[in-house]
């Protein structure tokens, strides 16, 4: 387990996150964890009446309500870090900037990890 001055205390944080999104029409609901893998996808049975596309643009949209959900959590994590973030070296960094810089590329990456999630999910739905 992290501790305070750990580094790995700001990811074990992140990964402890949820998200939930809903469909704009209010039939698909999907949750994702942390690291934004989908953990529960409902699907209500009315969206069994949508087209093959309509049904795509729902799961999409409560994907993508999930992770703007996660990605605002992560956000607010984020600046509560920059307050107490600590520097490679375990102490207090003296400049703002470099914890905004190493903050900035964990988002980065965390992005890149969500969009890969979206598309393997997208790639896994029958046209």
């Amino acid at each position: 387990m992290a501790t305070a001055g750990d580094p790995g205390r700001f990811i074990d944080r992140m990964n402890s996150l949820s998200g939930v999104g809903l469909s704009d029409d209010r039939l698909v609901r999907v949750g994702v964890d942390g690291s934004g893998t989908p953990q529960t996808v409902v699907i209500e049975p009315e969206a069994m009446q949508l087209s093959c596309q309509q049904l795509s643009a729902s799961v999409l949209t409560a994907v993508t309500a999930a992770l703007d959900d996660v990605r605002g959590q992560v956000a607010a994590l984020m600046e509560s870090e920059l307050m107490v973030q600590p520097d490679d070296f375990g102490s207090a960094s003296a400049s703002p900037e470099a914890a905004v810089w190493r903050l900035s590329r964990q988002a980065e990456q965390t992005m890149g990890d969500f969009d890969a999630v979206r598309r393997h999910l997208f790639d896994r739905l029958p046209e």
